[in-house]
């Protein structure tokens, strides 16, 4: 009845099965982990914990990291957002849209392989191309979202209010607090370029 056991093998079915129900329960256990961590980073990171009002929800985070306005919803939009100070002229997206471009916007060459490769849609004027060509940074930045978080970035956007990232760790929804966190730091860096929170006030950059 179990040949394949004197075998030494496992029938195919099986395999898929186990491997399903690892994931799921690897989901959950990442799901309760990131629900314990919300309320820490929030207290670490200077920003406010909202609880969700379902059962199964994580919650939100929001307030100000490094001068920008920032929102974090693991839930509904499973998204990580940085709110611009000023309207720098910029449209980023890592996929390719194929809606016409606003007229005051060029496409953009950074001078970076990685960037370009990266952001298939790639639009900005001339002060904001201009610190995009002489920042050093994107390459470190680059690598760590196609290596880090190549399959649950689903998609990275700047547009002139900011910056959107969506992520998609699976069902129930979540993101990790180790996540939120690295994803955080790399938003404001990119953030600290495209618009620079001195320049946004109006002072010299």
């Amino acid at each position: 009845m179990f040949d394949w056991l004197n075998h030494g093998a496992l029938p195919i079915g099986f395999l898929m099965f186990f491997g399903m129900a690892f994931a799921f329960v690897k989901r959950r256990a990442s799901h309760h982990l990131a629900s314990k961590a919300f309320p820490r980073l929030a207290e670490q990171l200077g920003l406010s914990y909202k609880p969700s009002p379902y059962r199964a929800g994580i919650g939100t985070l929001s307030g100000r990291l490094e001068g920008y306005r920032v929102f974090v919803d693991p839930d509904e939009q499973r998204k990580i957002s940085l709110h611009f100070e000023g309207t720098p002229g910029v449209l980023l997206r890592s996929y390719d849209q194929n809606q016409r471009p606003p007229a005051e916007l060029a496409r953009l060459y950074s001078g970076d392989r990685s960037f370009d490769a990266y952001f298939k849609t790639r639009y900005a004027d001339e002060a904001v191309a201009g610190r995009i060509q002489e920042s050093k940074a994107w390459r470190p930045l680059i690598e760590a979202l196609k290596t880090e978080f190549r399959r649950e970035l689903t998609q990275f956007n700047v547009s002139e209010t900011g910056i959107t990232l969506v992520l998609d760790f699976g069902n129930p929804p979540h993101i990790p607090g180790g996540v939120v966190e690295r994803l955080l730091e790399i938003a404001v860096s990119f953030a600290s370029v495209i618009d620079p929170i001195n320049a946004a006030a109006g002072e010299p950059g």
